[in-house]
């Protein structure tokens, strides 16, 4: 669930676009915990970590890399607003036939 500021389509002010994100780099690296997530996907986030990035430049980059991630296992995203459009869903399916649950059901000898 990501809240939705004005800036993101939403018309939460939880998130303002404009607040900054200190060390966005090292934020990012607490939600994509594997050594090379940070590799792709964080271009617009300077090398220099103590230089900030606004909220929105933020959230979009996070959010392009779950959906790219989740696709990159073979699952299906989708997502949908709430019912007062201030938070975003993420919905997440499995395809029943598809490799990425065979995968999954012979990782725990299923």
């Amino acid at each position: 669930v990501f809240s939705r500021g004005q800036g993101f389509g939403g018309n939460s002010k939880a998130v303002d676009p404009c607040d900054l994100v200190t060390c966005a780099r090292e934020q990012a690296s607490k939600i994509f915990l594997w050594d090379t997530a940070l590799d792709t996907g964080f271009e617009e986030f300077p090398e220099n970590d103590s230089t900030p990035v606004s909220q929105d430049v933020f959230q979009r980059a996070v959010r392009t890399k779950v959906v790219h991630t989740i696709l990159s296992m073979g699952l299906t995203p989708s997502s949908f607003e709430s019912i007062d459009g201030d938070e975003t869903y993420l919905k997440v399916g499995i395809a029943p036939d598809g490799h990425a649950l065979c995968h999954m059901a012979a990782c725990y000898r299923y």
